[in-house]
């Protein structure tokens, strides 16, 4: 009894401490707080404690009273996929295993990108997946060519040397033998302990000479044996290949070298 009188004398003193219009700005404050969340201080969302604003309840999480409907948390939908954006292989929410098609492109995307390492793992991967695939020769190529643009050349070597003991009927054999003739010569001429690659190279550019007599890359194979052989020191057999430049393509560029190499111009 005593709390109530002493409540009743407090918000007796309070209504005539502040002006009539602030006393009508809270009343009228006060009614459209209960108008809009009935039930006083128990607002929609809450945790349901009478007095006690607790925490708000959105839409989609679970067990709060007020929040019907609730099935539990909500799920994150993920980052969405965009067209084109290649998902590597070994990523856990595939379906299932990604088709040679895609390791293919996915490959030369990287490859267009400067991205030679994953080019070379998503070329693996076909070629592991798919080995009967057709596009696995073109695969085994780009491998072993991205290897040799890296300047690795004995991992270069034995790829190329592969492809063509593999694809002996790929319409990229003339560049592979062309590629790992380039290589040969390459890693030959680094240091006298690799002068053996020297003449695998001089081999493999007449090979690609004698297969495409009428290749694009024909006449400056037989030049690039000779320079094998000069770079060996075997100068004899470095001027007869000069000489069978001009005598088979006189009217090519690789002559125009050949003919400067001998004349000491070059």
């Amino acid at each position: 009894m005593r709390r109530l009188i002493t409540a009743a004398l407090f918000a007796v003193l309070f209504t005539l401490s502040i002006p009539v219009s602030g006393a009508e700005e809270a009343i009228a404050t006060t009614i459209f707080r209960l108008n809009q969340y009935p039930g006083g201080t128990n607002y929609p969302g809450n945790s349901g404690q009478i007095g006690y604003p607790g925490t708000p309840v959105y839409p989609g999480n679970g067990g709060q009273n007020n929040n019907p409907g609730g099935q539990g948390n909500p799920v994150h939908p993920g980052n969405p996929g965009y067209p084109g954006t290649p998902t590597p292989p070994t990523n856990p929410g595939n379906q299932g295993p990604v088709s040679d098609y895609n390791l293919y492109n996915y490959g030369h995307a990287k490859y267009a990108s400067g991205n030679f390492n994953s080019a070379v793992i998503y070329f693996d991967q076909l070629l592991k997946q798919y080995p009967a695939s057709q596009y696995a020769d073109d695969a085994a190529f780009w491998r072993a060519k991205i290897r040799w643009e890296q300047k690795n050349y004995l991992t270069a070597i034995s790829l190329f040397a592969n492809f063509i003991r593999i694809w002996p009927d790929s319409p990229l054999l003339a560049d592979a033998i062309f590629t790992l003739a380039q290589t040969e010569k390459a890693f030959g001429r680094i240091n006298v302990a690799n002068r053996h690659h020297l003449f695998e190279g001089a081999g493999h550019f007449v090979m690609y000479q004698q297969r495409f007599p009428l290749g694009q890359n024909a006449a400056e194979a037989l030049f690039q044996a000779g320079e094998c052989y000069e770079i060996s020191g075997d100068y004899g057999s470095t001027k007869s290949y000069y000489y069978r430049v001009i005598d088979l393509y006189p009217n090519s560029a690789a002559a125009v070298k050949a003919r400067e190499k001998l004349s000491g111009r070059y």
